[in-house]
């Protein structure tokens, strides 16, 4: 069993805005499913590509998605200058999920603004891929609905045996070191760019 929590801080004074910045677990499963399967039929329809491309398009996106959670979570969600919009724009997008880490409605994407994220990598791989870029974009997504399932469950549910690991590391960046430990789905980045923190430290 998980114990619920909702925060009571406001992100925005405006109550449409308040409730866009919020979202739950199966709207979030069904939004981005349904965002996957538009990429990868706006894919077809426009790339011509035969399934074994695809599929490999397709699944080079979904393994990419490891390396952009890492790099978005290390250099975006954590990059905080004295500048107050750069500080606004960290406590909407990441800021409020450390204040509040076990609220439900807060550890997740919501629809409006995983859209807009979602253009935008759009746009970054249409410069590089062309049409393909749909299905390859479809494969991150799908990464990401896989890494934000796993975050969920770390944040409300107590750990499997196979993958406490994940939970220990994640918590350790809540809790003890937040300058390091930025893998949730993977730890293979924080070894290779040296943010792993010490375990041995970690569990004194």
């Amino acid at each position: 069993m998980k114990a619920k929590e909702h925060s009571q801080e406001a992100l925005f004074e405006h109550p449409v805005l308040e409730r866009l910045s919020k979202t739950n677990f199966p709207l979030h499963v069904i939004w981005y499913l349904s965002t996957t399967a538009l990429l990868v039929y706006l894919g077809f329809q426009r790339a011509h590509v035969n399934l074994s491309q695809a599929l490999g398009l397709f699944v080079t996106g979904l393994i990419s998605w490891s390396l952009i959670e890492y790099l978005m979570h290390r250099y975006v969600f954590h990059f905080v200058t004295e500048n107050y919009y750069v500080q606004r724009f960290h406590h909407i997008f990441h800021g409020i999920h450390h204040a509040h880490p076990r609220d439900e409605k807060r550890t997740m994407m919501p629809p409006l603004p995983g859209a807009l994220i979602t253009l935008i990598y759009l746009g970054i791989f249409y410069l590089v891929l062309s049409e393909k870029a749909f299905i390859f974009v479809g494969g991150i997504i799908l990464g990401y609905l896989i890494y934000s399932g796993l975050h969920y469950c770390i944040h409300q549910y107590k750990p499997p045996k196979h993958l406490k690991f994940l939970w220990q590391h994640h918590h350790i960046h809540h809790h003890k070191e937040p300058e390091k430990a930025f893998g949730v789905s993977s730890r293979i980045w924080d070894r290779i760019f040296g943010t792993m923190p010490d375990l041995g430290k970690s569990k004194s």
